[in-house]
């Protein structure tokens, strides 16, 4: 029997740089792919949170820019 990528349905834990990346990579491969992250937003320990006029980055500096640019095709 051989397998077609149709066969398989893939799913991505965590949505940090690291697992979206794998999910985008995976998709443009032509896998079917679910990211599930614990968080409201996507971005794992880079993601951007606010409070009150306050910013708060919880990763490199800029990093929260690239999560939202590889989580916008997924």
């Amino acid at each position: 029997m051989i397998m077609r990528r149709d066969d398989f349905r893939v799913a991505v834990i965590g949505g940090g740089i690291a697992g979206l990346n794998c999910a985008a990579r995976l998709m443009g491969l032509g896998f079917p792919v679910e990211v599930f992250d614990q968080g409201r937003d996507p971005g794992g320990r880079a993601c951007r949170r606010r409070e009150g006029a306050w910013r708060f980055e919880h990763g490199a500096p800029g990093a929260h820019d690239l999560v939202r640019r590889l989580a916008a095709g997924l």
